[in-house]
């Protein structure tokens, strides 16, 4: 031994062991530890050993090092960053300057000590009064305001909260000061979206980035209605080769929340430190992954740091992240970096966890060193269409089918299965598995050949939400996708011909419940929306003492409630036209009914000499019996026609036609016209 220059031998293991050997014919009591004097090489000894013949294996003793521990002092209060192993990650890859984050947001401080230095500075255009790079942007070198139409992206106002998404995704980390950012060496471009407090520019913006080359595009805001214009620009943006990363919204509410509802954005919501939602955060099928935002410690104007909360501060950890991933793997296409996030997450719903939001999270929770390392498939339920076997709206009882379009990305997969469960226990599933087969990367497959099949209950509620699970087995993946479907509805969608809309059974128009809830709006031949609220309205009286019932909102912006469905949206039989649904309801909710009874018929024509307009129909009573007098009928109508602010309305004597439109503009004109006059 002393030839070996070994100075010590001990057990690798102290407690007495017998002879025993486990299932890989490891025996634990033959394992020793040796320490050797430094003047002998390692690799010697251990060559001298083995030639013995005496033992089994002779190795070094490898050291390891723990994950990156920057030097930020506020780091040991960052359990955000710990959590999704962004430490780890670091160990990998530490991002570096050519990768861009845009922050769509409220301005930057570019003077705060934890954030000078680390937003991109458009050199080609400097600060002289010109436009010296023609991209038509004066003096943008810092960025660009929308607001002020100038590069100067300076907070204001103290709105400082594009400042504390820039402290979570990329502040000068390992400086010896303040926080570490999950994108450590990537860099922000400032692009300033706000008048005050409020949201204006955000899709432009989101363009603005894109054009300066940002592989990763922060939204940690969110706006209720739809918008193709903003759609469009997050196409745009996708097709530049940026991933649009946006938050779902603080309202704790399972509804619309735009850029967040668009294909080609990565949707994020807000979970703890426990993986558990965080209540004021929205949910809802559409969500891609969660990440935590409760009480995350980040930057605040000026000087210092603040704790804040909401899915803002998880958009950022996550843009952050998608940041990181990018520098590693720069051959990414938006949509592969999109699909690594998600395939690399943690899961949520194991066990029970997050039971009353099964889905309606996201499949995971961010996890930065599995996404980084991800190098397996990832099969996703696309799009899915559920309807009714003998054709129409989906009721009581019914027999559906459900077909489903699924995608796989970043690496060909095997023995692809999917499995659908109902979550609502109001359905029976009939056929439940599809065996999918292989599958190689980007492959997109249906299943309408062999769709799934499901009879309904006879005793739904109307207007019921049906949740159902898709879940998508892979040779690398077991992912879970929710689906909701609105059975038994007590409102139809218009779609034969150009003009599409919702019709529904009290008294409203393109949308079923305020504000824009339920139904399609008003689209002619696929424009952008064109309706913001329509319906029914009924007044009695005379100047000064007037009553007025409707479906229509009223004061502080409340949906009124006065009419309500007696008879439930059928089709009329016979058919006098190519889509058609007849309706009754009354206004005995009302506080002061007038006492009517309504009728309304809806119909549609696929003919293309009647395939721009859609007839409403109302026949309107007394309810019961007594004469009605001094009684006033109109259709209420919001048009929102593309810039609504601007919008200008006309009305047509001769034809009985009153209208709205954008000057300008190419947009349709919207309008309504009476067809046939007060018949007694």
């Amino acid at each position: 031994m002393r030839d070996w220059g070994i100075a010590e031998i001990t057990h690798t293991f102290p407690e007495k062991h017998i002879e025993l050997q486990d299932e890989f014919d490891v025996v634990i009591n033959r394992l020793y530890n040796f320490k050797t004097e430094q003047s002998f090489s390692t690799n010697k000894v251990i060559n001298a050993m083995l030639q013995t013949g005496f033992f089994e294996y002779v190795e070094p003793r490898y050291f390891g090092e723990l994950a990156y521990t920057p030097n930020d002092p506020g780091f040991a209060n960052q359990n955000a960053l710990k959590l999704i192993e962004a430490d780890k990650a670091w160990d990998i890859s530490k991002g570096n300057s050519t990768i861009l984050i845009g922050i769509v947001d409220a301005g930057m401080d570019t003077s705060h000590a934890d954030l000078k230095g680390k937003f991109y500075e458009h050199t080609s255009d400097p600060i002289n009064g010109q436009d010296n790079d023609n991209d038509g942007y004066i003096d943008n070198y810092w960025g660009w305001d929308f607001k002020s139409s100038s590069g100067n992206t300076q907070f204001t106002g103290g709105v400082d909260h594009g400042v504390q998404m820039a402290g979570l995704i990329a502040p000068n980390t390992d400086n010896g000061f303040g926080l570490a950012g999950v994108a450590f060496n990537c860099k922000m471009l400032a692009v300033k979206v706000t008048d005050g407090s409020q949201v204006v520019y955000g899709f432009e913006g989101i363009k603005y980035a894109a054009d300066k080359g940002c592989k990763v595009i922060n939204c940690s805001w969110n706006i209720k209605s739809y918008s193709k214009f903003g759609e469009d620009m997050v196409n745009y943006a996708t097709q530049k080769g940026a991933l649009v990363v946006a938050a779902m919204g603080n309202q704790g509410k399972e509804d619309q929340n735009y850029p967040a509802m668009y294909k080609n954005v990565l949707a994020v919501s807000n979970t703890d430190l426990n993986d558990n939602r965080v209540s004021n955060s929205n949910i809802g099928y559409y969500a891609d992954l969660s990440a935590p935002g409760l009480n995350v410690v980040t930057t605040k104007a000026t000087t210092g740091f603040i704790r804040n909360s909401g899915t803002s501060y998880s958009t950022a950890l996550t843009s952050g992240a998608a940041a990181l991933i990018a520098s590693h793997k720069s051959n990414l296409s938006p949509e592969d970096l999109m699909q690594t996030l998600k395939a690399g997450s943690d899961p949520l719903y194991e066990n029970g966890k997050n039971d009353f939001y099964k889905n309606k999270l996201g499949v995971g929770r961010l996890n930065v060193l599995k996404a980084i390392t991800y190098s397996g498939s990832f099969v996703e339920l696309d799009s899915h269409v559920v309807f009714d076997v003998k054709g129409g709206a989906i009721e009581q009882a019914d027999t559906v089918e459900l077909t489903t379009w699924i995608s796989n990305y970043l690496a060909s997969a095997t023995n692809v299965r999917a499995v659908l469960r109902d979550l609502s226990k109001y359905a029976t599933v009939l056929d439940s598995v599809w065996n999918v087969g292989s599958m190689n990367k980007n492959e997109r497959k249906n299943n309408t050949l062999t769709p799934f099949r499901l009879r309904l209950d006879a005793s739904i509620p109307q207007n019921e939400v049906l949740d159902f699970e898709v879940e998508l087995q892979s040779n690398t993946d077991t992912i879970t996708y929710g689906i909701g479907a609105v059975v038994n509805p007590t409102y139809r969608d218009i779609t034969v011909n150009k003009l599409q809309t919702t019709i529904g059974s009290r008294g409203t128009f393109g949308f079923y419940e305020y504000p824009q809830k339920l139904g399609l709006g008003v689209k002619y031949n696929n424009s952008p929306q064109l309706l913001y609220e329509g319906g029914l309205i009924i007044g009695q009286g005379t100047a000064g003492n007037s009553t007025v019932v409707d479906r229509i909102r009223g004061v502080r912006d409340v949906e009124q409630t006065d009419f309500r469905t007696t008879k439930g949206l059928v089709e009329i039989e016979p058919r006098t036209s190519d889509m058609g649904f007849y309706a009754q309801f009354d206004d005995a909710n009302s506080k002061a009914p007038v006492g009517v009874m309504v009728d309304v018929s809806t119909r549609a024509w696929t003919d293309p000499n009647q395939d721009d307009y859609v007839i409403l129909d109302y026949a309107i009573s007394s309810e019961n019996g007594n004469q009605l007098d001094n009684i006033y009928v109109g259709l209420f109508t919001d048009w929102d026609i593309d810039n609504s602010e601007e919008n200008k309305a006309d009305y047509d004597g001769k034809r009985y036609l009153a209208y709205t439109y954008a000057p300008g503009s190419s947009a349709p004109y919207a309008g309504v016209q009476l067809l046939s006059e007060y018949n007694d």
